[in-house]
C-alpha cells in the first residue's frame, strides 16, 4: 500500500478527480489523503463516496501561524505555504504510515509508479525529489529552481526535513521570481547538500513530464504528467468550453495522446460535478479563463492546445 497526499480547493476539483481516476488505474493499492482547502471541497468529495480516499479539512487544522500568513498572501501563495503542512497532517492522520508521497493536484499518472519507488529503495535513502528537466528553450532554473515540488517521497523518520520546510514557508512563500526564493519550491535547492544521506535525486527525468520538457522527452517514457498552466475555459455563463495550455508549445503527438485524454477527463469530471451543484467560478486560482465563443474561434487556429467540446 502506497500513501499519497495532495491538496486543492473547489476550483481544482476537476483536476483533483482526474488525478484520483489515474491513480485508480495505475497506483493500486493506494490511499490518497486530500487536504481540502475549503469546506465545499470536503462536502463535494464526501458526497461522491470515492474509495481509497481520506479527507482532511484545512479549517480544522490551520494554526495561528498559518492564519497570520494567510492574511499577507494570495490564494496561490497560501496554498504553496500549505505544502509541507499537508505532509505533516497526512502522517499525523495515521500513525501506521511510514512513507508518504506528496503530489500536486494537476498530476496525472500514465503508468504504474513502482519504478520510482524501486529507484528510491535501491538508493538506500528516504526522500526522493525530482528535477524539472527543462527543455533548452524553456530553461528557467534560475527562477523556478532546479527541483520541482510536483512529486516528493518522504519517510516518517525524517520529520525534521518537512518541519523546517514548513517554518521556512511560514517566513516566506511568495510569487517573486526575481528573488532567491520562489514559493515553496526554491527551498528544495539546498536539500541535496544539507541532507546528503537522506535525499535522492531521481536519475530518470523522463519519467516526470510536463509542458516545460515536452519537447525534450518522448511522452511514451513518462510515468506522470504535470499539467502545469492548463486552464479550464468557460463562457460568460460559466459553461465549460474546453481547456488551454498557456505559454508552451506541445508536440502534436503529445497533444493527441496525452493532452486530449486529460482534457476529455476534465470535461467528464465537470459534468459529474455539475450533478452535485458544482459551478466553475471566476477566480485566478481556479485555473479558469472566461472567454466568449467568438474569441475562442479567433485563436483556435493559432493555438492547437485548445480542445473545444
Amino acid at each position: 500500500m502506497n500513501y499519497y497526499v495532495t491538496y486543492f480547493d473547489k476550483n481544482y476539483l476537476p483536476h483533483g478527480l482526474a488525478l484520483y481516476d489515474s491513480m485508480c488505474k495505475f497506483c493500486k493499492p493506494f490511499k490518497l489523503i486530500v487536504l481540502c482547502v475549503d469546506d465545499k471541497t470536503f462536502e463535494i468529495i464526501n458526497s461522491l463516496k470515492l474509495k481509497n480516499i481520506k479527507l482532511l479539512k484545512l479549517s480544522k487544522l490551520e494554526n495561528k501561524e498559518l492564519k497570520k500568513a494567510k492574511k499577507t498572501r494570495t490564494q496561490q501563495e497560501y496554498c504553496w505555504t500549505l505544502t509541507p503542512f499537508s505532509i505533516q497532517w497526512a502522517f499525523e492522520s495515521n500513525p501506521k504510515i511510514n512513507q508518504i508521497t506528496y503530489i500536486d493536484a494537476d498530476i496525472w499518472f500514465m503508468k504504474n509508479p513502482k519504478p520510482i519507488f524501486d529507484e528510491l529503495k535501491k538508493s538506500k535513502k528516504q526522500i526522493l525529489i525530482t528535477r524539472h528537466g527543462f527543455s533548452p528553450e524553456y530553461e528557467q532554473s534560475h527562477i523556478a529552481g532546479e527541483f520541482c515540488v510536483q512529486f516528493i517521497i518522504f519517510n516518517r523518520k525524517d520529520k525534521n526535513v518537512w518541519v523546517e520546510w514548513g517554518k521556512n514557508c511560514i517566513k516566506s512563500c511568495y510569487l517573486r521570481p526575481n528573488k532567491e526564493l520562489m514559493g515553496d519550491q526554491m527551498y528544495l535547492e539546498e536539500w541535496p547538500k544539507k541532507y546528503p544521506l537522506k535525499v535522492h535525486i531521481s536519475k530518470n527525468e523522463k519519467w516526470f513530464l510536463a509542458p516545460w520538457n515536452a519537447t525534450r522527452f518522448n511522452y511514451k517514457d513518462g510515468i506522470i504528467w504535470h499539467f502545469h498552466n492548463v486552464k479550464i475555459v468557460v463562457n460568460k455563463k460559466l459553461e465549460f468550453i474546453g481547456l488551454k495550455c498557456l505559454n508552451y508549445k506541445i508536440p502534436l503527438l503529445t497533444k493527441k495522446f496525452v493532452y486530449k485524454k486529460y482534457f476529455l477527463k476534465i470535461k467528464r469530471n465537470v459534468s459529474i460535478l455539475k450533478k452535485v451543484n458544482y459551478i466553475v467560478s471566476n477566480n485566478y486560482y481556479t485555473n479558469t479563463l472566461i472567454l466568449t465563443k467568438n474569441f475562442v474561434k479567433k485563436i483556435i487556429n493559432k493555438n492547437f492546445n485548445f480542445l473545444i467540446k
